[in-house]
C-alpha cells in the first residue's frame, strides 16, 4: 500500500502523533479526559466554573482540596445568558469576594430589585451575585431555591472517618420576615472547610 505524506501526516495527527523533522515521531499531548479546570491541582478555597458530565457547574474546592458541586446551570433559568456565561460570572463573583476575604463576614440573601428576583451578598445587598427573570408565578421563589441549594451542598462535605452531614448547622440557613432565604457565608465556609462539624 502506498500512502502520500499528507495522508500519513493527517493519520498521525488524528492519533496524537506528528511527523517531525527528518522522519522522527513526536508524541503530542492528548487532550485531558476531564475539564482542564477540574484536573488542575492544587485547588483550595476556590470557586470556579467547569463542565461536569457536559453541564456547566459552579464548584467550590475546600481547604483540603475536596470538590463540592454547587450549581449545575442547566437547572436554572437565568434570563438571556447562556449556562456557560452564567456559570463563569457567578463563579468569578464568588471567588473575587472570597479572595478579598469579605465572603466569610457576609450573608447571601434572596431579594427583589424592581421586578427582578436577585441573590446578593451583604446586609444591604451591595454585591449582586445573580439576577433571575421576573417571576410570573408568585409561588415560585428561585432566589430562595438557589440559596437553599447552596446550603444543602454542604451534604457533600466529608471529613475523615466522619459520616456525611445529615442536617445543616444552626444559624446557617434562615428566613427573614418576608420569607426570603439568608445563608451565613462565614459559617458555610467553616463547615465546607471542615472547621465546624455539625452535630
Amino acid at each position: 500500500m502506498i500512502f502520500s505524506l499528507k495522508a500519513l501526516r493527517l493519520s498521525l495527527q488524528r492519533y496524537g502523533l506528528i511527523l517531525g523533522c527528518g522522519l522522527s515521531l513526536v508524541l503530542l499531548q492528548l487532550p485531558p479526559l476531564v475539564s482542564p479546570a477540574l484536573s488542575q491541582t492544587p485547588r483550595k478555597n476556590q470557586f470556579l466554573c467547569a463542565k461536569l458530565n457536559g453541564v456547566f457547574t459552579t464548584f467550590y474546592f475546600n481547604s483540603a482540596g475536596q470538590r463540592m458541586s454547587l450549581f449545575a446551570w442547566d437547572q436554572w433559568e437565568t434570563s438571556q445568558y447562556s449556562h456557560k456565561t452564567r456559570c463563569e460570572e457567578v463563579s468569578s463573583r464568588l471567588q473575587g469576594i472570597n479572595r478579598s476575604g469579605q465572603l466569610s463576614s457576609r450573608s447571601l440573601l434572596a431579594r427583589t430589585r424592581g421586578a427582578y428576583p436577585v441573590v446578593c451578598i451583604g446586609a444591604t445587598c451591595d454585591r449582586l451575585l445573580i439576577t433571575f427573570p421576573p417571576m410570573n408565578n408568585p409561588n415560585t421563589n428561585r432566589p430562595n431555591s438557589f440559596i437553599e441549594t447552596l446550603a444543602n451542598a454542604l451534604s457533600q462535605v466529608r471529613s475523615r472517618n466522619a459520616p456525611p452531614i445529615m442536617r445543616l448547622p444552626d444559624g446557617l440557613l434562615s428566613y427573614d420576615e418576608q420569607g426570603q432565604a439568608v445563608v451565613d457565608m462565614g459559617l458555610w465556609l467553616d463547615v465546607a472547610d471542615g472547621y465546624v462539624t455539625p452535630q
